[in-house]
């Protein structure tokens, strides 16, 4: 007696099983192996719809018999091409049936999605349901592996330009090198395509416009927009620019191209998509600039990329800031400078007079010795000559004093350093003073200085450190018994020592200690700056010297030294 088959028990064991008859017409098929295989139809031949693959040869679809316990391998011959490994069985009442057991392939398993299968293709007990479950927890955990390696990475750059950028940033000393710097790093470190900035304009501080600093990924690609963005201005709150700097934050736009508001789309023929970012520069509550990025990745999670750029924005705020405090203070000092030589000027004006009035008046004299031999017809060449000799000197000489004058007056802060004869250093300093040395009697005594000895640099400059010094050793011994100042040079290898002494006994510690300090005087009021000292000790450290005070000579004496000329330095050195 045959049995009935109860198939519905049969599909939710066997999901992936066929059965068919002597002939090879398909009988019946799992709900499972329907999915790969939908030609597969009652009555359908079977050799037409799977392939049969061994590792040998022998049995074949077209001869059940010789299949009947052998383990096989069907691929669907359409449809899905996934693997199927089983065994045929008779069926032990029904002889001219033959029974299909399949299983996905183990291998493949971690791909059954590809094949439109989940885990309800699956019998309960199945154990291809523990292999897929393994092989969908492997694949979570190694897509979260990945994706937390790709953050680490992506953390371990931005870490490492964080930690660069301010030591690239501390040797600039202008804000346009600055944020050349901070743009090339932000857009080579994270690949980013066109970098510019905007500065506040000076006209109208609340409104932007592009300066001519760029970094182009692609120089052809975005040439047009460089050029369209150059004619570019932005007020407050206008577009990605404006709106950074109305609120001082940093600004990001998922996709600019898809923004109507975005002007300068059309110069961009042939990209799809843009994201943009806006970082504003804020210094002393002043928005100064502001630095606009766009690129063609795609950031799905940007908090990440806008929390750097927020932390590059200080780094760049905080250099710029130091650089507009170091130009405040070279202004400064620039002012403090002109105070004291206009003040030293001030110092000179009754002796410089009275240099160029003598003259003058020998001048005058002359002229009317000339007058009275002209009017009595005496030209004889022995007495014109001698009087025009008297002349050229006395003129001669005025034209020392005014062009020492003006050489001394003259800014040579932006000069560069030049060789110089370091006898005419002292020379032409000492001419400026002469005139009051002489009137109170005070000795001067400078010391012969070998005509090739050269010192490195701006002249007028190390001449107001002279004459500082000298007025200074001037003011200290007018009042005593026998007042003297002297000036020396020594060669000490590679710098020449000028030394300027007066006939005090020295200056006493506590002095020594605050004398070089700013606005710090020993002179009662009205008769000096305090700026003296400082400013010349600041003009020989920019001239590559030094000012000293020497403590162990028996008079009170200052050193000012001086790098040698490179020519003198070498022919030394040989």
């Amino acid at each position: 007696m045959d049995f009935t088959l109860d198939t519905k028990a049969l599909d939710e064991l066997l999901p992936f099983a066929l059965i068919v008859d002597s002939s090879r017409r398909l009988e019946w098929i799992g709900r499972s192996l329907q999915k790969l295989c939908p030609a597969a139809v009652v009555g359908a031949d079977i050799t037409g719809l799977f392939r049969l693959e061994q590792p040998f040869q022998g049995p074949s679809l077209t001869d059940l018999d010789t299949l009947a316990g052998e383990f096989i391998k069907l691929i669907p011959a359409e449809g899905a091409q996934l693997p199927l490994r089983g065994q045929v069985c008779v069926l032990a009442r029904c002889r001219q049936h033959f029974l299909f057991s399949l299983v996905p392939d183990v291998g493949q398993t971690r791909n059954l999605d590809l094949f439109g299968l989940d885990f309800s293709d699956f019998a309960l007990a199945d154990p291809i349901v523990d292999q897929m479950l393994l092989w969908q927890l492997f694949r979570q955990a190694r897509d979260s592996l990945e994706a937390a390696n790709a953050r680490l990475a992506w953390r371990d750059v931005g870490t490492d330009f964080l930690h660069q950028l301010p030591s690239q940033l501390f040797g600039l000393d202008n804000e346009l090198d600055t944020y050349r710097v901070a743009i090339e790093g932000v857009c080579k470190t994270l690949k980013w395509d066109v970098g510019q900035v905007f500065h506040a304009s000076g006209e109208d501080p609340f409104r932007l416009k592009a300066s001519t600093l760029f970094y182009l990924s692609d120089s052809d690609r975005f040439s047009r927009f460089r050029a369209v963005t150059q004619s570019t201005e932005f007020a407050f709150g206008e577009w990605l620019p404006g709106k950074a700097a109305a609120s001082r934050t940093v600004t990001w736009l998922q996709d600019v191209m898809r923004d109507p508001l975005f002007l300068r789309r059309e110069s961009l023929a042939g990209i799809p998509r843009l994201t943009g970012a806006a970082i504003p520069v804020v210094v002393e509550d002043k928005v100064v600039a502001v630095i606009e990025l766009f690129t063609e990745r795609v950031f799905n999670n940007p908090e990440a990329v806008i929390k750097l750029l927020d932390l590059v924005r200080r780094q760049v705020e905080h250099q710029v800031g130091r650089q507009e405090f170091a130009k405040r203070e070279r202004e400064q000092q620039a002012l403090l400078f002109n105070s004291a030589k206009m003040a030293t000027l001030g110092a000179l004006a009754a002796g410089v007079a009275h240099d160029i009035k003598s003259p003058l008046s020998a001048i005058a004299a002359v002229t009317e010795v000339l007058k009275r031999k002209a009017a009595a017809g005496e030209f004889e060449p022995a007495a014109i000559i001698p009087q025009a000799v008297r002349i050229q000197d006395c003129v001669a000489h005025i034209a020392s004093v005014v062009s020492d004058l003006q050489n001394f007056s003259r800014d040579a802060t932006g000069d560069p350093p030049s060789d110089c004869k370091v006898a005419d250093l002292i020379r032409g300093t000492f001419r400026l003073c002469s005139a009051k040395f002489m009137q109170k009697r005070v000795e001067m005594k400078i010391e012969d200085v070998p005509p090739e000895w050269m010192v490195r640099c701006r002249a007028p400059q190390v001449s107001q450190v002279l004459l500082n010094l000298i007025n200074n050793a001037y003011d200290a011994v007018i009042e005593s018994e026998r007042p003297w100042v002297r000036v020396s040079v020594a060669d000490e290898g590679s710098t020449i020592a000028i030394a300027v002494s007066d006939s005090g006994a020295g200056i006493p510690p506590d002095v020594r200690e605050k004398m070089m300090e700013p606005f710090f005087t020993t002179k009662p009021p009205g008769k000096g700056t305090g700026l003296g000292l400082s400013i010349s000790r600041r003009l020989m450290q920019a001239n590559g010297g030094e000012l000293v005070y020497e403590a162990s000579a028996p008079h009170t004496t200052f050193i000012a030294r001086l790098p040698k000329a490179v020519a003198a330095a070498g022919t030394r050195a040989a």
